[in-house]
């Protein structure tokens, strides 16, 4: 028993520097999340009221299905750690055009088309972070220290919340937000940078579960039990 604390308490060490690093990229996130929906709502509200705001909705569900379908897609030949940072670099550029394209008129629409991202921006950030923490750590360490990295994510959303009113003083128009959430991808692109950096030999493999062998069917994968409430929790 004494070896089993000691050997939990020696992973739980060795772990700290990942975790600070995926709690960076984690607060990095929330930033980013923040601001957009901070700066896209008010415009879209300004233009359109509330009443297309469910339409939204609809159009992320269909953006996730899609989005899923190319993430799978991509990770079968690639390594997670370079589709993330084709993601968020993809992200950061379609930040900056939008916040460009805000200052033009007549250019509105481009609000909805960000609230249509905002909501698959959560599960498909979490899923490189999730991915990340996966090759990096063992069960015991992330038992012990996972929710430091979602700590990370909480302060970051919080305190760019708190930080909203005082940018909206400061830079006067809410698509202003837009620019300060693409310098929040773009922090989490270099946080990315360092991780693959300093951990490079363990972020680089490539499952290949995806090309090898026939891929079992929906039903096959609904039976299981934690596959199915998994499907529902996300539903």
């Amino acid at each position: 028993r004494a070896g089993r604390v000691t050997g939990a308490a020696g992973a739980v060490s060795s772990a700290s520097g990942k975790i600070t690093r995926l709690a960076g990229q984690a607060y990095a996130l929330g930033r980013m999340r923040s601001w957009l929906l901070v700066g896209a709502r008010t415009v879209f509200f300004e233009t359109y009221g509330s009443g297309l705001l469910p339409v939204t909705y609809v159009g992320a569900g269909f953006a996730g299905v899609v989005s899923s379908a190319a993430l799978t897609a991509q990770l079968r030949t690639r390594s997670l750690i370079v589709v993330a940072r084709g993601v968020l670099v993809g992200m950061s550029v379609l930040l900056a055009v939008s916040w460009v394209l805000l200052w033009l008129p007549g250019l509105a629409w481009v609000s909805f088309a960000l609230l249509v991202v905002v909501p698959i921006m959560i599960p498909v950030g979490f899923m490189f972070l999730v991915g990340q923490a996966g090759m990096l750590l063992d069960v015991r360490a992330l038992k012990a220290l996972y929710a430091r990295v979602i700590a990370g994510f909480a302060l970051g959303f919080v305190t760019g919340g708190l930080a909203g009113p005082l940018l909206l003083d400061l830079l006067g128009r809410p698509e202003h937000l837009l620019a300060t959430a693409a310098a929040a991808a773009v922090l989490w692109s270099l946080l990315l940078g360092v991780t693959r950096g300093r951990f490079g030999a363990e972020l680089s493999s490539v499952d290949d579960t995806g090309t090898s062998g026939a891929r079992p069917p929906i039903r096959e994968l609904l039976r299981d039990r934690y596959g199915a409430l998994d499907v529902a929790f996300q539903v």
